[in-house]
């Protein structure tokens, strides 16, 4: 922990923060800040390939993005901070160019620009936390294509209607994703976490792997038997033992491997028999104040000392967020990125007249 004495104001500085950025343009919407610009579309205009877009918290969202230059847009986090008790929050970021980063705050959806001619690679989405009706990432869209995407380290959700909409959409014309160390809410009846279609062949597949799943009521994994992942080291949590794991006549594409699977309520069909998942075995996760996998800040999604399937992902390694060295917190804090905890009052008592001097603690990033 650092502590220092301010006089008057205080700014957090992002020279602290290690970034190979050319630049880093801060952004906040409230008129008192002290941000370089008032929207996140201005601090676009002005960016290049490379730059970083730091968005503040504040009590306004910032709405709905563009972005079509290789660029980072990173929040402080997904939860509010201690310092203003605020968090950055987005509407609907929409992707045109390669090689995008968008990390660290509450957003409504990710999604592919319409009618592109070209495929879009090298996006990474990480360490957010989705709001809304689904579709948190959207790239079954005419006219484009994706290639190597990461969606990892984020929470998915939904909160509120249609229960129809997936979780994530893909398409034919995308390929290779990595979906890793999320936490994927279905609270909707009928809601899938992937759907869409992808190419029936083996250097196309996208591996979603290493996150918690929570279903809280009858549900399926996927809708369509066409699409093209390899499913392993998973832990799905499911309220309704009917929840399908496998639509009937799927292909030789779409596996489930080494995953945990459980329902309280009775008994779950293996979806894959021949690929080593553990059936009808309690994760137990190390603390979950409801007593259920549902989000809460206050819920600890590592494995308890007694779990006995802490070795159950592929390989032997820990099934579920934590497995595959998970790098993230689960507040949404990027790491690296100094973050106030506290700010008080240097002194008790202030004569008349005398600055106000403020004694501010923050962590040095994590």
């Amino acid at each position: 922990m650092i502590r220092i004495r301010l006089q008057l104001l205080v700014v957090c500085l992002l020279s602290a923060y290690a970034m190979t950025a050319q630049t880093v343009h801060t952004v906040c919407n409230l008129s008192d800040c002290p941000a370089s610009y008032a929207s996140v579309a201005d601090a676009l205009s002005s960016a290049v390939a490379g730059d970083v877009i730091h968005i503040l918290p504040s009590p306004i969202g910032y709405g709905d993005v563009t972005v079509d230059k290789a660029v980072t847009l990173l929040g402080s986090g997904h939860a509010v901070d201690g310092f203003t008790g605020l968090k950055p929050i987005l509407g609907v970021v929409t992707v045109n160019s390669d090689d995008v980063v968008i990390a660290s705050m509450e957003l409504q959806s990710v999604k592919l620009g319409s009618g592109l001619a070209s495929v879009i690679e090298g996006v990474e989405v990480r360490n957010n936390r989705f709001y809304g009706a689904g579709k948190f990432i959207e790239c079954n869209i005419a006219g484009g294509g994706t290639k190597n995407w990461v969606i990892e380290g984020n929470v998915f959700t939904p909160d509120a209607p249609p229960n129809s909409r997936p979780i994530i959409t893909v398409s034919n014309r995308d390929t290779t994703w990595d979906i890793r160390n999320n936490y994927i809410e279905q609270f909707w009846p009928y809601q899938r976490v992937i759907e869409g279609a992808t190419p029936a062949s083996a250097t196309a597949t996208h591996l979603f792997r290493n996150n918690v799943v929570y279903a809280s009521g009858a549900s399926a994994f996927v809708l369509s038997s066409a699409l093209n992942f390899s499913v392993h080291s998973n832990i799905f949590w499911v309220a309704d033992p009917a929840y399908t794991f496998l639509p009937a006549g799927s292909t030789q594409w779409l596996h489930f491997q080494s995953n945990v699977l459980y329902s309280p309520a009775g008994s779950l069909t293996d979806p894959d028999p021949t690929y080593g998942n553990t059936v009808d075995v309690d994760p137990a996760f190390e603390h979950l104040e409801s007593g259920l996998p549902e989000w809460d800040y206050g819920n600890a999604f590592e494995l308890a000392s007694t779990s006995s399937v802490s070795n159950a992902g592929l390989g032997g390694q820990e099934p579920g967020l934590y497995g595959n060295a998970f790098m993230f917190s689960m507040s949404g804090h990027a790491a690296g990125l100094p973050r106030f905890t506290s700010v008080n009052k240097a002194y008790e008592i202030l004569p008349a007249g005398e600055i106000l001097q403020l004694e501010v603690e923050w962590n040095a990033g994590e």
